[in-house]
């Protein structure tokens, strides 16, 4: 349920938020498998500040401090420390409840998101204060149930009990809020200072064999870089697979808050933490004098909240929490699946006011419904045009889809599936970050959410023409004839609407033939007449120049300006082959233009069938690192070596290229093999001591249908699990393998580690060169062309970290990890 304020806050609100805030980008927040997810259900990280105890630092939340947070460090979330006891909320319940109520409306005015923290520390058993918290509770969810910014932390750091002493806790507090605010995300404090058991010996095993069984509720981590080290990332790392956690407190200190800061350890934390999208408060916003503080001491007092007054541990929090949320799509451009052909596999019988056309009418209030019962369903959008596919919505009516397919087709008959969704729950899906091109998109329905059909209110489709560049600008032009020397087949091509082609005349037929360099996916071709046009032509594309394949029939044109969309045929040459003449002349085109994709490298594997050795847990089968999704994967059981993953690439290939982009759990060792039966193998490439998380394995020469990644040691203590393999090569029946010794891998980048910029230095070519500069979550932050043989990239703005840098030049690419310290 959307949540409405208060008059009073939507006034401040008017005030404080007239840009896009967290709040009003992702509203009310729920927990989805193990994610936080906005209102589209689209997993996001909130990164923020926790005050230091109310009774001790009010002074620190001022005005003034929290305009600091939301402006400049660019804060999501504000946590509110209020203790229980040391002078805390025992001592005068009214008077902190009215305190914490003064701080969540100042909050939320500033349209950030407030996590109120019942902040038990001592005694350690929650059960303790279990009256108190149920008086807290119900009169903080009663004052705030119809807010969609606030979060609850029900005890913040049990100790010396085990999960099941919380547990009893939380199941008498959890009731009682969803009982007024039902949707509200619920933080429940862990074994160990909520370490999730480590600190007492235990791990979060004790939580996943008895867990807390309410919807949009989160476990808290708590940690302190300077004392919780590999064992506590780690651990993190494998847990936050299997359990929604929120890092509701954190330092980069020692875990007593004060000491020495470790940087590095911290920033390992960041990078987990923002690959994996967990959200975290950092301990804290006070100018206490230890050093887990982020001001020095006297700023409260007065209350300028300048960043010279910050501490070490400040500077580094600061840092981390200014570089740009990822909220998914706030900036959509285009609707282009607005008013276009929409195809359907039903209608509901019942009524006629239930067509398909709704579904692309931009009106929220109609609709499309399949008929009721049945799978499978689908809905198809024809765009009228080639699109290079970004981002797609879908708002469904309560008949929503549980298992569906989103995908892209050139011709309306072969499909490639963008996104693959399993599970879902929620009645608006917002799918970023995608990447295919196609003319049609389809939403193909496998598993119904409810015992009705599938019904959707709007499909929305976001993404750019695939024709940006004229392919055919300035290329090699072959004619039938040509009129006279100043009428040649290459002024067709120049980008001039001055100078034009001409035939001889009073003949048929005549053609004029355009080599594109490359093979294409040709989508469109523009025609400019001059006055002697063509009545009847085809539009003609050839992988050879000899054997055509006819795209476009045109008869009976009487116009000067032929612009063919739509189109979706492969090839390297385009002609244009006149058969009946316009005029008593011949055929003059002042300019002839193409457009469409590139088609010459496809990734063989993808969507392909996949076998494995075993499957970790459901959601993370063996499909899942084929579907081209970075967000998906396959993971093995744990523990065991050897494992692998087989995909059936459908016929025989030559493979020059396998890429694989590992999740934290890697192999160390292992196999990329290659088989003609799936049963006698052929190793391409044997892999030791692997310790990247992404693998390119170019200048491959290996025949086959089947590819295999063996696994034979791990690289972690855990499994082997792949976001994605990707296979290139050529088709082994049409020609033989071509030996690629790729000079892309004689690149070097130095210094690394780095910490302003690194000189890249690229092998001599005829071909620009490609620089894509991106980090382990997906993000890619720039991409350059060159043609010089260096190249100077600027990384000083980049927090530290681990990032990749890939290099294409034509149909070679390579990818190199930097350090940015």
């Amino acid at each position: 349920m959307k949540k409405t304020a208060i008059l009073l806050i939507n006034l401040l609100l008017a005030v404080y938020c007239s840009a896009q805030t967290p709040v009003a980008i992702n509203g009310q927040l729920k927990v989805v498998g193990t994610k936080l997810c906005n209102k589209n259900g689209y997993p996001i990280q909130l990164r923020g500040m926790s005050t230091h105890g109310i009774q001790w630092y009010a002074s620190c939340i001022t005005d003034a401090a929290l305009d600091t947070l939301k402006s400049d460090w660019g804060a999501d979330i504000v946590r509110i420390a209020m203790y229980v006891q040391e002078d805390g909320y025992e001592t005068n319940p009214s008077y902190y409840t009215s305190l914490v109520k003064s701080y969540v409306d100042k909050i939320t005015a500033r349209g950030l998101y407030a996590l109120i923290d019942f902040h038990i520390l001592t005694p350690g058993d929650p059960n303790y204060n279990t009256d108190r918290a149920k008086t807290f509770f119900t009169d903080i969810a009663n004052t705030y149930k119809n807010y969609n910014n606030v979060l609850y932390e029900i005890c913040n750091e049990p100790n010396g009990v085990t999960w099941a002493t919380i547990k009893n806790y939380a199941d008498q507090i959890i009731p009682l809020i969803r009982a007024i605010d039902n949707d509200a995300v619920i933080c429940v404090g862990t074994r160990g200072w909520s370490s999730l058991g480590l600190s007492e010996g235990s791990t979060s095993q004790e939580i996943l064999n008895n867990p807390l069984s309410y919807t949009n509720v989160m476990y808290s981590f708590h940690y302190y870089a300077k004392s919780h080290q590999d064992y506590y990332i780690n651990h993190l790392d494998w847990a936050s697979d299997r359990l929604p956690i929120f890092i509701t407190e954190f330092g980069t200190q020692e875990s007593s808050g004060d000491g020495p800061n470790d940087l590095t350890m911290s920033q390992r934390y960041m990078d987990l933490c923002k690959n994996k999208k967990i959200s975290w408060t950092n301990w804290n916003f006070s100018d206490n004098p230890l050093s887990g503080a982020v001001w020095n001491s006297g700023t409260c007092s007065g209350n300028t909240w300048t960043t010279s007054k910050l501490k070490e541990a400040g500077v580094f929090i600061r840092n981390n929490m200014r570089t740009a949320d990822d909220f998914g799509s706030t900036n959509n451009g285009t609707n282009i699946a607005l008013g276009k052909t929409v195809t359907v596999s039903s209608t509901e019988s019942s009524t006629t006011s239930l067509v398909a056309a709704n579904a692309v009418d931009g009106n929220s209030s109609t609709r499309w419904a399949s008929v009721a019962g049945t799978d499978p369903q689908w809905i198809t959008v024809d765009l009228g045009n080639t699109y290079s596919i970004s981002e797609i919505k879908i708002n469904w009516e309560a008949a929503y889809g549980k298992n569906f397919l989103v995908q892209v087709s050139s011709d309306n008959s072969s499909w490639t599936t963008l996104k693959d969704v399993q599970g879902n729950t929620s009645v608006s899906n917002d799918y970023t970050g995608l990447s295919g091109t196609g003319r049609y998109i389809r939403i193909y329905g496998t598993a119904r959410g409810t015992t009705y059909g599938y019904s959707i209110y709007e499909l929305e489709v976001y993404g750019t023409l695939a024709n940006t560049s004229n392919l055919a600008l300035n290329k090699t032009v072959t004619t039938s004839s040509v009129e006279t020397a100043g009428l040649k087949g290459n002024y067709a091509v120049d980008g001039n609407t001055a100078t034009r082609w001409s035939s001889t005349m009073y003949a048929d037929p005549q053609w004029i033939t355009v080599d594109l360099g490359s093979s294409y996916i040709v989508a469109e071709v523009k025609l400019t007449w001059e006055a002697a046009y063509a009545k009847d032509y085809l539009v003609q594309v050839s992988a050879d120049n000899t054997n055509w394949t006819t795209v476009k029939t045109v008869s009976g044109n009487a116009s000067l300006t032929n612009d063919h969309t739509g189109l979706s045929a492969s090839g390297r040459y385009v002609r244009i082959y006149g058969t009946a003449r316009g005029s008593a002349y011949g055929y003059s085109l002042y300019e002839l233009e193409v457009y469409g994709t590139n088609a010459s490298n496809p990734n063989l594997a993808l969507n392909k069938t996949v076998s494995t050795s075993s499957v970790e847990t459901a959601g993370q089968e063996g499909k899942y690192a084929v579907d081209a999704n970075t967000a998906t994967r396959w993971s093995s059981t744990l523990y065991v070596d050897p494992q692998w993953l087989t995909i059936d690439l459908g016929s025989s290939y030559s493979i020059g290229e396998v890429k694989i982009s590992w999740e934290a759990a890697y192999a160390k060792d292992y196999l990329v093999q290659v088989s003609a039966d799936n049963t006698n193998w052929t190793t391409a490439k044997t892999v030791s001591g692997n310790t990247s998380l992404t693998n390119d394995h170019t200048g491959l020469s290996a025949t086959g249908r089947y590819l295999r990644i063996y696994g034979t040691a791990r690289g972690s203590a855990y499994g082997y699990s792949i976001y994605e393999v990707e296979v290139y090569g050529n088709s082994s029946s049409a020609r033989q393998a071509v030996s690629t010794s790729n000079k892309l891998q004689d690149i070097t980048i130095y210094p690394v580690p780095a910490h302003d910029q690194v000189m890249i230095t690229l092998p001599a070519s005829d071909q620009k060169t490609y620089i894509s500069l991106g980090d382990m979550s997906g993000t890619k932050y720039r991409t350059i062309s060159t043609n010089e043989k260096t190249y100077n990239m600027n990384i000083s703005k980049l927090p530290a970290g681990i990032y990749f840098i890939m290099i294409q030049q034509g149909d070679q690419r390579t990818i190199k990890k930097i350090v940015k310290q």
